[in-house]
């Protein structure tokens, strides 16, 4: 039976190749491996009766080539705020539930998992204060 799943919010990402990231294209990596990973803030959430609101997820990723071709090494991050009952649904979501997009993408080319692990949030502030 399929977990029901709803998430809305913003995801930011990023990794070492050029600019336009050839594995989106199944091309190779720019500089023959791919590391990069993927930030979500998630406004709104719900994974099955789980509330996932104000969290934030860090996806990262090494692959020796083409991400299409799989044998990445993977490992998520979760905020340190998480409940127990949440990190157990983002760790379903990232690396077991082959149902939730775009995660099962990532779950289908990993071979080796690290994490998950929770860690601190710390709010940066680029403004120069006089």
């Amino acid at each position: 039976m399929k977990t029901p799943y709803h998430l809305k919010g913003i995801l930011l990402g990023a990794c070492n190749c050029e600019w336009g990231c050839p594995c989106n294209f199944e091309a190779a990596p720019s500089h023959g491996f791919c590391e990069g990973g993927y930030l979500w803030h998630f406004e709104s959430g719900r994974y099955g009766s789980v509330e996932l609101d104000g969290l934030n997820v860090l996806y990262l990723a090494h692959s020796p080539g083409p991400v299409h071709l799989g044998n990445l090494k993977s490992l998520f991050l979760l905020d340190e705020r998480a409940k127990p009952e949440q990190r157990r649904a983002f760790e379903e979501m990232f690396a077991r539930d082959s149902d939730v997009t775009p995660f099962s993408v990532f779950i289908s080319l990993t071979s080796e998992w690290l994490g998950p692990l929770a860690c601190r949030q710390r709010t940066v502030s680029l403004r120069q204060d006089n």
